[in-house]
């Protein structure tokens, strides 16, 4: 049962790992590297390696800030409890089977998905988990383990949903028509 996405950990312990944002690491790296660079280079007084050294490393900070996604969890399992564990923002979650109250399926629209549903964990003291289908590759294995493991309490269906899930590609059309005609516009002017 060992897969990319759930690997076995320990017998009857099993995990499923979320996708981590690429283009995060991207970023951290850059700005570590433009750091070092700064702190090496010989063209810059002292007073400015430690000015440019404070705004990367505030950029970089704020960088970190943006990679907090408490949507991205690792989901870990075995008979007695569940354990949420994120990557970035340091959320830690144990819960037992006897306090989750089942899950919900959810329609959400978004640029990239367009309209779609998402699970939703929901508690007996009625908090709610997101579960988001971006965060996973293959999120088949999050809707089986949630239809193993809980009770499955019904669909939220989003108002106007399959209105607004045709109206995002006809807007983004209509706006990429209109940077052309301004591009077009700017050219001849």
């Amino acid at each position: 049962m060992a897969t990319e996405s759930i690997k076995a950990l320990h017998k009857n312990k099993y995990m499923i790992i979320p996708r981590v944002k690429n283009i995060l690491w991207l970023i951290i790296i850059a700005f570590l590297s433009i750091s070092i660079m700064l702190l090496l280079s010989p063209y810059f007084l002292s007073d400015w390696k430690v000015w440019s050294m404070a705004i990367f490393l505030t950029s970089f900070a704020l960088t970190l800030l943006w990679g907090i996604d408490f949507s991205h969890l690792n989901i870990k399992y075995d008979n007695l409890n569940i354990f949420l564990t994120g990557y970035f923002n340091g959320r830690n979650l144990k819960l037992k089977y006897s306090e989750i109250k089942g899950f919900q399926i959810e329609e959400k629209v978004d640029q990239y998905n367009g309209l779609h549903q998402e699970i939703q964990i929901v508690m007996t003291n009625g908090k709610k988990i997101y579960l988001p289908k971006i965060a996973y590759d293959d999120y088949s294995k999050v809707e089986i383990f949630c239809h193993d493991k809980f009770k499955f309490l019904g669909i939220r269906k989003m108002k106007h949903g399959e209105f607004i899930g045709k109206l995002i590609p006809v807007m983004g059309l209509v706006s990429g028509i209109l940077f052309l005609l301004v591009s077009i516009i700017k050219q001849f002017t």
